[in-house]
């Protein structure tokens, strides 16, 4: 397993202004605790500001909660 993060392109449906999307993130097992996931999401957030976008988004669903914790951290 390799280190991947996906971004894209977004429309936030509330205010209909374009945003930032991590599509997916995903830190190899025998990665975790090595600051790739905090770095990762630096550059995500380096990136969306590179576009102009005022926000990034990350969404976690049910099946995924157990990772909530670890993405507040970061």
């Amino acid at each position: 397993m390799i280190n991947f993060i996906e971004l894209l392109e977004e429309t936030d449906w509330i205010t209909g202004n374009k945003q930032g999307d991590i599509s997916y993130i995903c830190i190899a097992e025998e990665m975790e605790g090595r600051r790739f996931g905090k770095e990762m999401m630096n550059q995500a957030e380096k990136w969306a500001k590179d576009q102009g976008y005022q926000r990034i988004s990350l969404k976690c669903f049910f099946q995924c909660l157990i990772m909530l914790p670890a993405f507040m951290r970061l």
